[in-house]
């Protein structure tokens, strides 16, 4: 699908050579929607609107997991993060064969050494994500590059390369903040779910508890996690 929008259309042009009032036009939305959203024409490092107040985020704000309220950090002491891969855009492309044989063909999440030892998880293990809410399966990459007490599972695999073949969003909460209701401008403000606010367990699948299509997953491919890297952009 193609949006009906003038040609070329290159993102915050007019605001560095015409030195137009921010913010730009988003869209297919009117200019006259996205000027509702910031009042001021300029970039407002302090929102002075009701439901920021009452919410407390007239400013960027830092508040405590909201997932704790719903798991126990002592019992659910990994925190899932799921960011984009440099190699897919979403699912796109998850299933072209160069790639895969660059990224492994299967997910890697990964895992900081300390995270791992604590669990008795080695690197290539199968291991198990798990909440409330579900859970999924993939293979341990034991990295350095991680952060001690996460767990970091790309976005965007098929179910075929997930052990058990179900995703991350098993784990992820439907809740919306609140403020993301104040304002809707398509790609600009817009009710967003708190996929990077996410707790779970983290447990190794013992030998024999895995699904025939995890154990030919397994078989079939690569180290896990080769060539799979954070996408910073």
């Amino acid at each position: 699908m193609r949006l009906k929008v003038p040609d070329p259309d290159i993102a915050f042009v007019q605001q560095v050579d015409e030195l137009a009032p921010f913010p730009p036009v988003s869209l297919p939305a009117p200019y006259e929607a996205t000027a509702a959203f910031i009042p001021t024409r300029r970039i407002e490092l302090y929102k002075e609107e009701d439901r920021f107040r009452e919410l407390g985020e007239t400013v960027p704000t830092w508040k405590a997991p909201h997932d704790d309220g719903v798991h126990d950090p002592t019992e659910y002491p990994i925190s899932i993060l799921s960011p984009h891969s440099k190699w897919r855009i979403h699912s796109s492309y998850a299933n072209v064969a160069w790639l895969n044989e660059v990224t492994g063909g299967r997910a890697p999440v990964l895992l900081h050494p300390d995270t791992a030892a604590e669990r008795g998880v080695e690197d290539g293990d199968l291991v198990e994500l798990a909440n409330s809410r579900g859970s999924v399966r993939a293979w341990a990459h034991i990295s350095e590059a991680a952060r001690p007490y996460t767990a970091t599972l790309f976005e965007g695999w098929w179910s075929r390369q997930l052990g058990g073949g179900k995703s991350v969003n098993e784990l992820t909460s439907s809740e919306v903040n609140p403020i993301h209701e104040v304002h809707y401008v398509p790609n600009m403000w817009c009710p967003s779910t708190g996929w990077k606010d996410c707790r779970c367990r983290l447990t190794r699948v013992a030998a024999g508890d895995d699904h025939p299509d995890e154990a030919a997953a397994a078989a079939d491919v690569k180290p896990v996690g080769a060539g799979e890297e954070v996408d910073d952009g």
